[in-house]
């Protein structure tokens, strides 16, 4: 693998100049420096700044609404220059070289249930029916339920992304960032589903790093008909390195060669539709990465599944090496 064969996405995008030490810093990375308490201080004023968002603000009841991070062309690109400078680094050691078609190892996974008496307390047999499909979706990357964690909070269970009970339930809850993949199951506010927190942005803010979802997604919610465990699939996307496929008509659009350029969202259940018709390929309409319902969410593209591989070597290495050597 080479470090050109990063540089995914439609032609028009794939001239410039790689910036090695991070020149022309976005300003929500730039938003997070400094000290842990100033990091946050300064993140939740950030949300004020023009270009500052996370998707869907105003977003419509059982319409699928992710609050992960919506970039300007400009950070992604810069966010793609990153991880082509920084995976050439690891990608010569021998301790990342080797990849598929079967992984020894799993991602551990810890569930942080957080409910109010006996609102949201999910049973363990839906975590597990949830394991399942989300090992169906990532295969052959697998997942192995590492724990879960039952929390009676009611000042916890209403979250929003950026709410004190977001922050101070995964302050307090969050088992190792580095080596686990956390999620958090509660009520969300403001009609979201869900977000997660990307890779590229562990380093920065770690106590954030994470997949939350309200628990009405999981398999038999309650959010029909977004209620068969494809929201945390979603999410989980996010968590290894994707962007949504909807980026626009033109430019590099999610980085992915093999995900048709998108317009907009396909909310709903649809087979053809194409919102930039001069440009080649349908909307990706049952890709996981588009705000489909659960029972039309169907695939990851092969060029998603190689850049979650590139973003897991690149920034969450120790996840990577339990994958590929096991978990001993």
């Amino acid at each position: 693998m080479t470090t050109q064969d990063l540089w995914e996405g439609r032609p028009a995008a794939r001239s410039g100049v790689l910036s090695p030490r991070g020149a022309g810093l976005p300003h929500f990375l730039t938003c997070i420096r400094g000290s842990a308490a100033l990091r946050v201080a300064l993140l939740v004023g950030c949300l004020a700044i023009p270009g500052f968002e996370v998707e869907a603000q105003t977003p419509t009841p059982r319409v699928r609404t992710c609050a992960t991070f919506n970039f300007s062309p400009t950070e992604k690109r810069w966010i793609q220059e990153q991880l082509i400078v920084r995976y050439a680094r690891v990608a010569s050691r021998a301790t990342f070289k080797r990849s598929g078609p079967v992984y020894p190892g799993t991602i551990p996974v810890v569930f942080h249930v957080i409910h109010s008496g006996e609102e949201g307390r999910v049973d363990r047999s839906v975590i597990d029916e949830q394991m399942d499909i989300l090992n169906a979706a990532f295969a052959p990357i697998q997942f192995g339920l590492a724990d879960v964690e039952y929390v009676d909070n009611a000042n916890w269970f209403e979250m929003n992304p950026f709410s004190l009970a977001t922050f101070f339930s995964k302050l307090f809850l969050q088992r190792d960032y580095t080596t686990t993949l956390n999620i958090y199951t509660g009520k969300l506010t403001g009609g979201f589903l869900g977000w997660a927190w990307f890779p590229f942005l562990a380093e920065y803010l770690p106590v954030f790093d994470a997949v939350t979802v309200d628990y009405g997604t999981l398999p038999g919610g309650d959010l029909d008909p977004y209620n068969e465990g494809d929201t945390i699939v979603h999410e989980v996307g996010h968590w290894a390195g994707l962007f949504h496929t909807f980026q626009g008509c033109w430019g590099p659009g999610d980085w992915i060669a093999d995900t048709p350029a998108q317009a907009a969202p396909s909310y709903g259940c649809f087979e053809e539709i194409d919102s930039c018709p001069f440009q080649p390929g349908l909307d990706p309409s049952n890709n996981y990465m588009d705000y489909a319902t659960d029972p039309c969410a169907t695939e990851f593209t092969p060029g998603q599944e190689d850049r979650m591989r590139w973003s897991l070597a690149t920034y969450r290495p120790q996840i990577w090496l339990r994958l590929v050597f096991g978990n001993n």
